[in-house]
């Protein structure tokens, strides 16, 4: 519903009621356990420091171990290192819009990599205005 209120000289006011319903889940809880995926070893890569935190406990609550980066770089050096430790990372989560090397730049430094072979990549592609 839409009602306005209006008196010479003094202004008006506008009000607007929109009934919205609860979703039956919300937020974290939206997307379903997967047990099987407990223990998945994830690098994040992000320029911005709010995704990172953002990312790194959804993760978490997830059951995933987790790691994150903040440029290329600093991404690419933590999954050599993985790999020589024994333990590589199975999903990368890259942001395409990063300073200096993006996302899809870094995604193909990756697969230039063959101990990176088997590595899962998701690019976040966000229009920003």
């Amino acid at each position: 519903t839409i009602t306005v209120e209006s008196e010479v000289g003094k202004g008006s006011s506008f009000i607007i009621e929109v009934p919205f319903e609860l979703g039956a889940n919300a937020g974290i809880e939206a997307i379903p356990f997967q047990p099987e995926l407990i223990e998945l070893k994830v690098l994040i890569v992000d320029d911005n420091q709010t995704n990172r935190d953002l990312y790194t406990r959804m993760c978490a609550a997830w059951g995933y171990r987790c790691e994150a980066a903040s440029q290329a770089g600093e991404g690419l050096h933590l999954l050599e290192d993985a790999v020589r430790n024994g333990d590589p990372f199975q999903l990368v989560i890259l942001d395409q819009q990063m300073a200096g090397v993006n996302g899809l730049d870094m995604a193909s430094l990756i697969r230039s990599r063959p101990e990176l072979k088997q590595l899962k990549v998701f690019l976040q592609v966000l229009k920003r205005s």
